[in-house]
């Protein structure tokens, strides 16, 4: 027989697999209790997210029902628009509020600097330098927001260092894979704001280069809802989409925009920035097409704009002008052929200065300017054909200028 008083090795066997099952169930229930109080602990973040995702929803199908909707009487589409907010500008007689609109221009034109003036100057509801009078805005200040795609910091720092703080909230090196990404992050950024908003595309083949046609197609219904809703809580939505422009074969502009032309359907509203033959300090804005009354510009006239670099980089208005005398609608220069030279048709700001200061009726004529032209480029083998394309821009310049009249 075993001693009362002694542990046997069954006993000890039986004390540690109990021992064992306690500590077990111990870990599981702290193990348990962590992960129910780290639940608890995300629970109300959860529920905020899902909350804010609720809203994003409903907003989104009562805009994308308010856009498709279902039948209706005129009635009913007449006291809607009554209660739509009245329509501004975002730049006089160019940009409505509530419109989307394409800028498309060549590279290195300047049309980052325009998209960046037009957005300073409508979220500070300042007049627009850009434009003449001194009543082109309706003093109010609006939100604004830039995708760019363009601009590095260091392009900012020489640019605008000098124009102070603004309220335009720029996205650096923006890029989205798919029209849902775009569409549903410029959704978040704005859905809550209670002002008339701007939003800026720099440059959208850039920023979306992988969308395909039916992509593209989604964005622009979606732009559409973006923008019924705005309506529908008293506001207006301006999208403004930057496009580059495409060389042609013979080293001129066209007016195919590069990447996908399909992005061109997406907005009603189409202008131009352009390089201007008074210098290389001017730009031409133009209206390609627009379904708005303009009551700034003829159909046959353009904005002249002046480049000023300090205190910050911006454009002036200059002048109103009609298109032929500013803009070159024939080829920019002429191929090379058995060692022709090739001839670059715009003046540049020095030969634009020398011809208003050199021409002289009935002694120093268009003629003789354009050869003296030609001389200081150090073209000697040019034929009459190139005399004649260089007095056509002798001839703009100094319309232009006003030296010389329309019939002259």
């Amino acid at each position: 027989m075993t001693p009362k008083n002694e542990i046997t090795a069954s006993g000890i066997r039986l004390f540690t697999t109990v021992v064992k099952g306690l500590i077990h169930q111990h870990f599981a229930i702290e193990r348990k209790r962590k992960t129910v109080e780290e639940l608890l602990d995300g629970c109300e973040e959860r529920l905020q997210k899902l909350e804010i995702d609720k809203k994003l929803k409903a907003q989104k199908n009562a805009a994308s029902k308010n856009q498709h909707g279902g039948w209706e009487t005129d009635m009913d589409a007449i006291e809607r628009a009554k209660k739509m907010p009245p329509k501004g500008w975002v730049l006089y007689g160019f940009i409505p509020e509530g419109s989307v609109c394409n800028i498309q221009s060549p590279e290195k034109v300047g049309k980052s600097a325009i998209a960046k003036q037009i957005a300073y100057d409508y979220s500070s509801g300042t007049n627009s330098m850009c434009l003449p009078g001194a009543d082109n805005y309706a003093a109010s200040h609006n939100e604004a927001f830039i995708y760019d795609a363009e601009l590095s910091d260091e392009d900012i720092l020489e640019r605008y260092e000098k124009r102070g703080d603004t309220k335009v909230k720029r996205w650096k090196d923006a890029y989205f894979e798919t029209a849902d990404s775009l569409t549903e992050n410029i959704r978040t950024d704005i859905s809550t704001i209670n002002a008339n908003t701007l939003v800026i595309l720099d440059n959208v083949t850039l920023i979306c280069p992988k969308f395909t046609k039916t992509d593209i197609d989604k964005v622009r219904v979606e732009f559409k809802a973006l923008q019924n809703d705005f309506c529908a809580r008293g506001y207006r939505l301006t999208i403004i989409l930057i496009h580059h422009t495409k060389a042609n074969k013979k080293g001129g502009e066209t007016d195919d925009r590069a990447g996908s032309v399909e992005w061109g359907r997406v907005g009603k509203l189409n202008l131009t920035f352009l390089p201007c033959y008074l210098g290389e300090q001017y730009r031409v804005l133009k209206v390609i097409n627009s379904r708005g009354k303009n009551d700034l510009l003829s159909r046959s006239e353009v904005v002249v704009l002046r480049i000023e670099e300090k205190p910050y980089l911006h454009f002036v208005f200059d002048r109103k002008a009609k298109e032929v005398d500013v803009i070159n609608k024939k080829s920019r220069s002429k191929p090379s052929d058995d060692g022709h030279p090739v001839i670059d048709w715009k003046l540049s700001e020095e030969e634009a200065n020398y011809v208003c200061d050199s021409y002289q009726p009935g002694k120093v004529g268009y003629g003789t300017l354009a050869k003296d032209i030609l001389h200081k480029r150090g073209i000697e083998n040019y034929d009459k054909d190139d005399v004649n394309h260089m007095k056509n821009s002798v001839m703009r310049v100094l319309k232009a200028k006003g030296l010389i009249l329309e019939t002259s």
